[in-house]
């Protein structure tokens, strides 16, 4: 035996089929949603995170442009270079500031356009110099082999490379590329490292 108040709303859902529906697909729709959004959320933050694996998390990268505006004669649109000098000024002007570096690309900083080579193979890549410290905001950054960087080698100016996967993968293939030499722009660097 069905329970009286059982008994009514089944008489009342089967009268109000429209409403039943639409009730039904109202309260599916919001449950749908609020997944779809905390999906998205979850995956915008992974994708953030990612962004800055291998870096600090305290960190923040300042780029130059171009300008906008001419200024004392010299005209608009010409690209901002950052010196040694500013690198000083701030760390005179901001006392907080731990650890401050540079990186810098040699051709285009956002394509793959410099000429790497190593034996018959060759590709071309983003190529970046780095200054002391790089590697100790990097401090994240996952090697597959070899090591990262470090002060000796910025100090006695040698001639060294962290190589990443696609540069490992295009010139190398299976083989080690620990203490082989590849060129870029004519120069011969050896590979200390490689990076994930």
């Amino acid at each position: 035996m069905i329970p009286d108040g059982l008994q009514e709303i089944l008489y009342s859902l089967q009268r109000n089929k429209l409403r039943t529906a639409l009730t039904a697909f109202g309260v599916f729709w919001g449950i749908f949603m609020l997944v779809l959004l905390l999906g998205s959320g979850t995956g915008l933050k992974r994708g953030i995170e990612k962004g800055f694996s291998s870096d600090l998390r305290n960190s923040m990268w300042i780029r130059s442009t171009r300008t906008s505006i001419p200024y004392k004669g010299l005209a608009h649109g010409r690209k901002v270079q950052f010196t040694e000098a500013d690198m000083v000024a701030i760390r005179q002007q901001i006392p907080n500031v731990d650890i401050i570096t540079a990186e810098n690309p040699l051709g285009s900083a956002r394509a793959a356009d410099i000429q790497v080579i190593y034996g018959h193979n060759s590709g071309s890549f983003g190529v970046f110099g780095v200054a002391k410290d790089y590697f100790n905001i990097k401090r994240y950054q996952e090697y597959r082999q070899g090591r990262r960087l470090n002060n000796l080698d910025d100090d006695e100016r040698r001639k060294v490379v962290v190589i990443g996967t696609r540069v490992k993968d295009r010139l190398f293939g299976d083989k080690n590329p620990l203490g082989e030499q590849i060129v870029v722009n004519g120069v011969n660097f050896t590979v200390v490292g490689g990076v994930l």
